[in-house]
């Protein structure tokens, strides 16, 4: 009896911290996506392989280089702004000309996405890789064991996400922000530059993506196909919560996020993302504009 309410609070524990950690993911991945789609009314399927790009350049400095060996910090750091400088050529090359051709975007961008995952296997191949922990060791709250490192994810997913916050809420480019994502002719009248607008949000949103690829990669395995499966989450986050909506990412990200953690630890980890997926099917049949989207 003793044992077997001692393994439950186990599995709890490790539900509890997966869904934590997972959700916090899910919040970077998908926050920049559904805010380049409110101000832009942009679907970027692009957006996942720049998490793939910056993950594949975190670990090429780290680890994956003879020449090279940074600090993981300077190599982070590279890693998202080399990450941000493709993704602000992909837009001003590309999408800034086909604004207002929806599918062409979605399309357009969705090809780059299997040319970015192309080229990264020619140069890497395809062979998954570990990435090694930012710090060793680990530390023991509440009868818990949790590493350094996961309490690292965590600590910057959600320094990332309080700056997007505060920055969209605190900041006159933020309220502008907010005001183009909700009647961009209205911005216009007021003087806000509806393009300048648009660069800087695909400009925030492709940081959070390179940051929310390391950690992913970090607590999981880095692939070159895991773009796919961040996509799909991305998709199903956004939808959730309402396109458009930041807090209706970050509210659909935790429930997406312990769901998942459930299937991992208490059911079969082959069901990985699959409730996910029927939330996102019920939510389009029965509340398409999602928890707090506007539609549209």
């Amino acid at each position: 009896m003793v044992k077997g309410m001692e393994s439950l609070l186990v599995t709890l524990s490790d539900t509890l911290l997966l869904g934590i950690i997972t959700s916090a993911i899910y919040v970077l991945i998908s926050v920049g996506f559904t805010i380049v789609y409110g101000v832009g009314r942009i679907l970027n399927l692009s957006h996942a392989s720049y998490m793939l790009l910056a993950a594949y350049i975190y670990w090429f400095f780290t680890q994956g280089s003879l020449y090279f060996s940074l600090p993981k910090s300077l190599a982070f750091l590279l890693a998202v702004l080399v990450t941000v400088g493709v993704a602000i050529t992909i837009y001003q090359v590309l999408v800034r000309h086909l604004l207002g051709k929806g599918i062409v975007i979605a399309i357009s961008t969705f090809i780059l996405a299997l040319l970015i995952e192309a080229i990264i296997i020619q140069i890497f191949s395809m062979a998954p890789r570990t990435i090694l922990p930012f710090f060793p060791g680990g530390v023991s709250v509440l009868g818990i064991y949790i590493t350094f490192d996961r309490l690292t994810l965590i600590a910057i997913s959600w320094i990332a996400i309080l700056f997007v916050f505060l920055f969209i809420n605190r900041t006159q480019v933020g309220r502008a922000i907010q005001a183009i994502s909700i009647n961009e002719r209205g911005g216009i009248l007021v003087g806000i530059n509806p393009e300048r607008i648009r660069l800087i949000t695909w400009v925030l949103a492709s940081a959070l993506a390179g940051v929310g690829g390391i950690l992913y990669a970090k607590f999981t395995l880095l692939s070159t196909s895991m773009w796919v499966f961040l996509l799909i989450m991305s998709f199903a986050v956004v939808i959730i919560g309402g396109l458009g909506s930041i807090t209706g990412a970050l509210i659909a990200a935790h429930i997406i996020g312990f769901m998942e953690a459930v299937e991992v630890t208490m059911i079969d980890p082959r069901l990985r993302g699959i409730f996910a997926l029927i939330l996102m099917i019920l939510v389009l049949v029965f509340r398409p504009k999602g928890l707090l989207g506007r539609g549209g």
